[in-house]
Parts: C-alpha cells; structure tokens; sequence
C-alpha cells in the first residue's frame, strides 16, 4: 500500500513537471509574460498541492500502519493471555490429578499395608493356636506317660510285695511242716525203742542235714531267681525313666530349638530393617518361651524403630509431593 502511494506521488510529480514544461513551451509560443507567471503559479500551486496530498496520504498511511501494529498487537497480547490461561488451567489440573493419583496411591498403599497386617494377625493368631494346641498336646502326652509309669511302678511295688508276702507264707508253711515231720520223726524214735535210738538219730541228723541244704539250696535258688526278677523289673524301670527323661529333654530341646530358629530370624530380619516383622518374630519367642534371651527387649527396639520408620516414610512422600509441584512450576514456567 505504501508503494501505491509513492507512486501516485511521482506521478503527480510528473504531471506537474510535465504540466511546466508545456507552460514553457507555451510562453515560447505566446510571449504574454501575464499569463506565464499565472501559469507557473498554477504549476507551483498543483506543486504544493500534490506534497500536501503526498503528506497527507504518508500520515495516513503511518496512521493505518500504527493502527495496524496495536491492533496486532492487542491480538498478540490477548493470544498470549488466552495461551496464559490455557497453560495456567492445564496446570492446575496437571497439579490436581498428580495430587489424586498420590492420593489414589497413598490409600491404595495404606489398605494395602492394613490387608497384610490383617493377614498377618490371622496367619499369626492360627500359628499361635496351633503351637498352644500342639504344646497342649504334647504336655498331655508327657503327663500320660509318667502317670503310666507311676501305675506302672505302683503295679510292680504291689506284685513284689505280694510275691514277699507269698514267700514268707511258704518259708511259714515249711517251717510247719519240717516241725510236723521232725515231730513225727521224733515219735517214731520213741516207738522203735531205745536201741534204734543212737542210729535213728542219727539218720534224723543226716535227713535233716540233707533236707538242711536241700531247703537251703531251693531257697537260696529262689531268692536269687527272685532277686534276679527284681532286679530286671528294676532295670527295666530305670529303662523307662530314661526313657521319659530323654523324651522330655527332647520335646524341650525341639522347643528350644524352634525357639532359637525363631530367634535368629527375628534378629536378622531386625538387623536388615524390617523392624516390624522382627517385633512380630521376637512377640512369637515371647509367647512360646518367655525371658529366652533378648527378645523382650529387642521386640520394644523393633516397635519404636518400626513406628519411627513410618513417620519418615510419610514425611518423605510429602516431600515428593512438594517436589513434584515445584517441578511442575518450573516447566510451566520455562514454556510460558
């Protein structure tokens, strides 16, 4: 546009220097002085008149181009601001979902985490009644056996005490009836008379010293089958009874045993961290044997540690959160 109108200048440009030139010519042919000078005045006039217009349309032109400039300008900056807008809501809204996605999150780690505490409460509460069940059982089997071995050992004091009784009422029926036999023994030694009397003695003195050793014999054989038998029940006895101890020290070395296994777990689960399965593990040791070294106070370390741990687990997630957002900021920022 600004072209169109140097050009519309320079042609009336021309048109006047053209216009002078036939004034010129015509002063050549027409020596009127008068008319000369009016017609240069005419051209001087249309001179002046085609810069005035010249100037005229170059204002205008400067107007219709500043008119133009803040008009692009508004334009710009109402883009700018609706860009503004635009990118200060996606924002907002690029800031609320990541808040509802932490949000989501968080929750979604928090039942979580009370699902396996539950779960473990439960786990723990079967393994607990199991354990008490089996320990139940296990007492009752041992209070089963010794009260067996008691009957046991009451059963054999009671048969050795009738077998005594038994063989005092023999050696009592023996002695009566040696009596009875010396007895008759004796009257027959009367009846035969004096002179049978010396030989008759003294085959009743050869009799009653074979029956003599011959009752010895039998009884000394008797008392030591008798204590031969007593002496195997006794054996056997003490058989049981080591029996029932090694039993014993073996059901309390399993526990033990299952206890220091239990043990070991909860301090290398302590030592790698995970205080609150440690404090469970140590609880467990607790319950089963209390006072078995250090759990007690390993298992108050776990929890305060365990529950110290959380607390820093939610101010650092806070401290994502933030750091998010201010990430967030600084893009939106470096775009705008």
């Amino acid at each position: 546009m600004f072209r169109l109108y140097i050009l519309s200048w320079i042609f009336f440009t021309a048109s006047a220097v053209a216009f002078a030139d036939t004034s010129s010519v015509a002063s050549d042919t027409a020596p009127s002085a008068v008319s000369l000078k009016k017609q240069q005045k005419q051209a001087q006039d249309m001179v002046a008149l085609a810069k005035s217009e010249h100037l005229r349309k170059e204002k205008m032109i400067k107007e219709l181009e500043l008119q133009k400039r803040y008009n692009e300008d508004d334009q710009n900056r109402k883009r700018l601001e609706k860009e503004k807008e635009r990118q200060n809501e996606l924002k907002v809204k690029r800031e609320e979902e990541i808040r509802i996605k932490i949000k989501a999150k968080a929750e979604a780690r928090q039942r979580h985490f009370e699902e396996i505490q539950k779960e473990k409460e439960h786990q723990e509460r079967i393994r607990i009644q199991r354990e008490r069940a089996r320990q139940v059982k296990v007492r009752a089997q041992a209070e089963a056996r010794y009260r067996l071995s008691e009957k046991r050992r009451k059963d054999l004091e009671h048969q050795r005490k009738l077998r005594a009784k038994r063989e005092e009422e023999r050696q009592a029926r023996l002695k009566a009836q040696q009596e009875a036999e010396i007895k008759k023994a004796q009257a027959q030694a009367e009846k035969l008379g004096q002179e049978k009397e010396r030989q008759q003695e003294l085959i009743r003195q050869e009799t009653q010293e074979r029956e003599e050793k011959s009752r010895q014999e039998e009884i000394t054989r008797e008392d030591a089958q008798r204590k031969q038998e007593i002496e195997v029940q006794e054996r056997q006895e003490r058989q049981r009874q080591v029996q029932l101890e090694t039993q014993r020290d073996l059901v309390r070395k399993q526990l033990e045993d299952g206890v220091e296994s239990m043990y070991q777990d909860a301090l290398s689960l302590y030592k790698q961290g995970n205080y609150s399965e440690a404090a469970d593990r140590f609880k467990d040791v607790q319950d089963i044997l209390p006072g078995y070294k250090s759990s007690e106070q390993y298992m108050d370390e776990a929890r305060q540690k365990s529950l110290t741990v959380k607390h820093q687990t939610v101010s650092a997630s806070d401290q994502s959160g933030d750091k998010v957002s201010k990430t967030l900021d600084v893009f939106d920022l470096n775009a705008q």
